[in-house]
């Protein structure tokens, strides 16, 4: 893979909001929300989420040359300082693609950019590359009641380095607003 290896900023980077009441997926998008703003050196309130939305379906992923399958969850959050991330899983991996454009030509179609891409080996920070360009394209319906799938293609131009995220169909979300 193409990461450049990163250091967290120096802080404690595993207390969480103590007011926080965790349910199993909370306690894993908590993990991740802990190491995103560890890693930028902005403060945990500056952090914490303003929603989160949990996906189950199919999930494929392209790191090198052919799709391989990921597991069935993944989670968009969206920050209270403008960014947002995706998270998709594989075994003991995780990816993360986060940004803070976007756009929404339609109300069927949203586009969010992405700047970076993070992996973790379990709670370990592996590697990260800030210079990512790219976008998430979520389909849904009018309402945004349904969602059918996301599509995440970011590449680095400088590395020649590209990445698919792909979540379709989704089977089910759900949001929660903080």
């Amino acid at each position: 893979m193409n990461f450049m290896p990163t250091r967290p900023a120096a802080r404690d980077c595993h207390v969480a909001p103590k007011r926080w009441h965790m349910t199993r997926l909370l306690s894993i998008a908590l993990s991740f929300l802990t190491l995103a703003f560890c890693s930028t050196g902005l403060s945990a309130q500056q952090e914490l989420p303003r929603r989160m939305t949990f996906f189950e379906g199919r999930c494929r992923m392209q790191l090198v040359a052919d799709f391989l399958p990921c597991q069935p969850k993944t989670l968009f959050a969206e920050l209270r300082n403008g960014r947002a991330f995706l998270t998709f899983f594989a075994g003991k991996h995780s990816w993360t693609v986060s940004g803070s454009g976007d756009r929404q030509p339609n109300l069927e179609n949203y586009y969010h950019s992405i700047d970076t891409i993070r992996m973790l080996e379990g709670s370990k920070h592996v590697g990260e590359d800030r210079q990512m360009e790219g976008e998430c394209h979520f389909r849904l319906n009018k309402q945004a009641t349904k969602f059918f799938w996301i599509r995440c293609d970011v590449y680095n131009r400088g590395k020649g380095s590209h990445y698919k995220f792909y979540f379709e169909p989704i089977i089910k979300f759900e949001k929660k607003d903080f």
